[in-house]
């Protein structure tokens, strides 16, 4: 009886072993098709968020640029003619 039982195991193991074994040989041939759509995926949406990253960098840029000159039209004058 037992080793009734331990066949019908073995075999449900072996089955189950065979059934991976397949899948695996599935995800190795899709595999690499998979990963180059990803890799393409990320590339789009790095150039996306760069575009934008570097965009928002530039409005900072310019709106402190803005800044500065406002600064140096209105606070440096008048700092020049306190020290007269």
């Amino acid at each position: 009886m037992k080793l009734d039982d331990f066949r019908g195991d073995f075999r449900f193991l072996n089955e189950e072993i065979e059934e991976r074994a397949k899948e695996s040989m599935e995800n190795l041939e899709n595999l690499p098709e998979l990963m180059c759509q990803i890799f393409a995926q990320s590339e789009k949406k790095m150039a996306g968020n760069k575009t934008v990253f570097l965009s928002k960098i530039d409005d900072i840029i310019e709106k402190q640029s803005a800044s500065f000159k406002k600064d140096n039209e209105t606070k440096v004058p008048n700092f020049y003619e306190r020290l007269s």
